[in-house]
């Protein structure tokens, strides 16, 4: 009985060291080669009922200086007043740039608002509908120095969304429709 226990034993040893790969060639013949390694697994996929949102910003955030028509600025521009005195007082500011036409703004405006309730007081909200017609003499300074402003902080598609922090710096922008998650992340960013 004492002869089987110990080869058992003797047995397990070895299966075991085998197993740990003691020699150096048998750990060269047992990796495989990096062609054939399998694929990363997959994301787990969202529970039943819940789409996955996409959380990713579409353009590159750069922060620059906002062109506020004060030399600072590499782009002189006719900046409202509105604009002007934030920019002195060092308030943060969410731009809303939209054209009242479209169905996409009344959406937007929303998720902004919801955002704006949270954080009032600590980042100011101006609104700008650029989406007018200028050449149809029903316009004032105010609409013509939107629109201007608009150009010089490249709005390339309303609705678009440009955040300002307190140093004068656009900290994010965003062209089209998002969700009030991402507004309130960035709004939260640029008043810390």
């Amino acid at each position: 009985m004492r002869r089987l226990v110990v080869a058992l034993v003797v047995v397990v040893f070895a299966a075991s060291l085998a197993g740990c790969g003691g020699g150096g060639d048998a750990e060269q013949a047992q990796q495989p080669e990096p062609g054939n390694q399998a694929a990363p697994a997959p994301p787990p996929s969202a529970p039943a009922g819940e789409a996955l949102i996409d959380r990713t910003p579409l353009e590159a955030v750069l922060f620059s200086r906002f062109p506020s028509g004060d030399g600072r600025s590499m782009i002189a521009t006719d900046v409202p007043e509105a604009v002007t005195e934030r920019l002195e007082a060092e308030q943060p500011m969410l731009l809303f740039f939209f054209d009242k036409a479209q169905k996409t703004t009344d959406d937007q405006r929303v998720e902004i608002d919801a955002v704006m309730k949270s954080y009032r007081g600590t980042i100011d909200k101006l609104s700008f509908d650029v989406g007018q017609d200028l050449d149809d003499g029903k316009h004032d300074d105010t609409d013509a120095q939107a629109v201007a402003l608009a150009r010089a902080v490249e709005v390339s598609f309303t609705p678009y969304i440009v955040v300002v922090d307190g140093q004068g710096l656009i900290t994010w922008r965003y062209r089209g429709f998002v969700d009030r998650g991402v507004i309130e992340r960035e709004v939260l960013r640029a008043t810390q």
